[in-house]
């Protein structure tokens, strides 16, 4: 049997998912950890990944989550209001408006095809510059 942990005052996961015990048998061993310097869809893709292949339940989701942040994203998630996080899918909502200012911005096609190039540019400068610019 799991034994409860009672989480801190003001811990962001609501009553029903703090009273409820994580699924038995989940390892954290394979979560990498977010602290806004990696690539913040990898890590949650890389996060689903690991709950699918476990099964995990809602439960064990939300509250493995924030053992697979640090730094400046586990204060983010310290930070937010007692009770507030009701599901995974709201946790994971939360937390990508939250980082998503530190994903790369896409280019558009209209600034793409504006790119052309330059006189004195041999053609692998100009498709390595192409490239970056993607």
């Amino acid at each position: 049997m799991v034994p409860k942990v009672t989480p801190p005052k003001g811990f962001p996961l609501s009553k029903k998912l703090q009273r409820q015990p994580v699924q038995l048998g989940f390892e954290l061993s394979q979560l990498s950890v977010y602290s806004r310097i990696e690539d913040l869809e990898k890590h949650l893709q890389h996060f689903v990944a690991v709950v699918v292949l476990h099964g995990w339940n809602e439960v064990t989701r939300c509250s493995t989550f924030p053992l697979s942040l640090a730094g400046q994203a586990q204060q983010w998630f310290i930070k937010l209001p007692a009770r507030h996080i009701r599901s995974f899918e709201q946790l994971k909502k939360e937390f990508l408006n939250a980082f998503s200012i530190y994903l790369p911005k896409k280019k558009s096609v209209i600034y793409l095809m504006s790119l052309q190039q330059k006189p004195n540019e041999s053609l692998k400068q100009y498709i390595e510059r192409f490239r970056v610019a993607m």
